[in-house]
Formats: C-alpha cells, structure tokens, sequence
C-alpha cells in the first residue's frame, strides 16, 4: 500500500519515517530532495520533499495514490496553515476522494499552539489527527497501522509508482 507523507520543509517529516522503518535519525537537517522511500511490510510510504521548488517532482510521485499522511510541525503557525491552504488543495487535485491523516509532529517540543482556532479547524477537517514525536517514538506505530487496517479491511494493493 502506498502512503505519501507531505508537509513543510524541516517539520520532522524524515524523521518520521526513520522512526517508523526503525532507522536511525539524523542528527543534522538533512533535507529531502524530491521524493525518498521507506517499505515496511505492505506498507511503503513515501517522503516528498516540503520545498516549494520540488512541487513538480512531488505532484509527479502522489498522482495515483490515495493515502496521505500531512504532517505540520507544533508551534509553527506556517506549517499548520500550509495544511489547509497548500498541501490538501495539492491532493484533491489530484485525487477527488483521499484517504488523508492530519499529523502533527514533535509534540515532545515544549511550545505553545501559536493559534488554537487554526489547530481546532485542522482537527475539524473530518480527517484521522494523530499527534508524534520522532524522539519518544509516541504515535507512530498507530499512524501507520491505520493504513495496515485499511489494507486487510479490502482494499486493493497499490502500486508503487
């Protein structure tokens, strides 16, 4: 089954994956350039770059796929908005009907929610919210097991490209 992990850039989005395919993480910003892959069982989930110059590349990768992962970074205001305002018109572009799950990342981070009426709108989407910490591992194993269910429950296998 493919999954394809979108949001801004350095939101933890890599470090997600690392800590869902048991990989070690980078202890330096290393950014994603286009698009990177991890497999795990069924599930192969895919990492497309959050810079805006690498929009094309990833528009190219997510066509035909039908889960999504959006991931926004707590406590950065720019990284919520993007949700609603870039990434989600991107897949519905598209794919008319995505299975999406709203993710916010590095909740182990001790900071503020920069707009409570933004982050209760996100939760409002009618979408999946699970909130992770790459370092506390917290959240992880549920975010993609989700897609392990909806593969046994009689969906198709997706192909990968």
């Amino acid at each position: 089954m493919k999954v394809f992990l979108l949001g801004d850039k350095k939101i933890g989005k890599s470090d997600l994956l690392c800590a869902w395919s048991k990989t070690d993480i980078h202890p330096y910003y290393s950014p994603t350039i286009g698009v990177d892959f991890k497999g795990r069982g069924t599930i192969h989930a895919w990492d497309g770059a959050g810079g805006r110059p690498y929009s094309s590349i990833v528009e190219t990768y997510i066509q035909g796929c039908e889960n999504f992962i959006i991931a926004y970074k707590w406590g950065d205001l720019n990284s919520m908005k993007s949700v609603m305002g870039y990434w989600m018109p991107m897949i519905k572009h598209h794919v008319p009907v995505p299975n999406v799950s709203i993710v916010r990342c590095q909740i182990d981070l001790d900071v503020e929610c920069p707009d409570p009426e933004l982050e209760r709108q996100l939760h409002q989407l009618g979408y999946k919210v699970f909130e992770t910490s790459s370092i506390t591992k917290e959240g992880i194993h549920e975010l993609f097991e989700q897609f392990k269910e909806d593969e046994t429950s009689g969906q198709e296998e997706e192909t990968f490209f």
